[in-house]
């Protein structure tokens, strides 16, 4: 099982478009990292791999670094690249705005939305039922939490009620 993290973008704070992003290891960024980089637009983490190349191809060049350093570097940047590519994106995603709101353990991003939608729904409904007053005192009022949840119809809750 893999793990995915849950997370929902600044403007859509009511659950409708949230995100799963796999983590685990990135073939694509550990074979090509630049391209990788510019193509999820992580530009800050591209400037930071162009600038460590450059460093190092600059260092080997004037002799200040034994030639086999390059390969070295070069190896480990893809490596950090391959494993961290979901941290790298969470982390940028996280300073654009997007909040984290949890993590599921499921085989594929199918199954992981399933499983976050419907222990979504079942938080709704247990919020719901705690919210009733009880049959034992029928001059109780009920407690003014908030809005109620909207009614849905269907499976699983996709209103962004909370």
């Amino acid at each position: 099982m893999a793990s995915f993290t849950v997370i929902e973008p600044p403007a859509d704070r009511d659950g409708e478009r949230v995100l799963f992003l796999r983590d685990g290891f990135s073939l694509l960024a550990f074979v090509l990292p630049p391209v990788w980089l510019v193509w999820r637009r992580l530009w800050l983490e591209a400037a930071l791999y162009l600038v460590l190349m450059l460093s190092v191809t600059l260092g080997v060049r004037q002799g200040w670094l034994p030639s086999p350093a390059i390969g070295v570097v070069s190896l480990l940047a893809s490596l950090y690249a391959g494993l961290e590519a979901s941290t790298l994106r969470l982390a940028k995603l996280l300073r654009h705005g997007f909040a984290e709101l949890g993590v599921v353990q499921a085989e594929n991003e199918a199954e992981a939305e399933l499983r976050w939608f419907s222990t979504r729904t079942e938080r709704v409904l247990a919020t719901a039922v705690q919210a009733t007053p009880s049959s034992a005192d029928p001059a109780a009022k009920p407690e003014m939490a908030g809005p109620a949840p909207e009614p849905f119809m269907g499976l699983f809750d996709y209103s962004g009620g909370r």
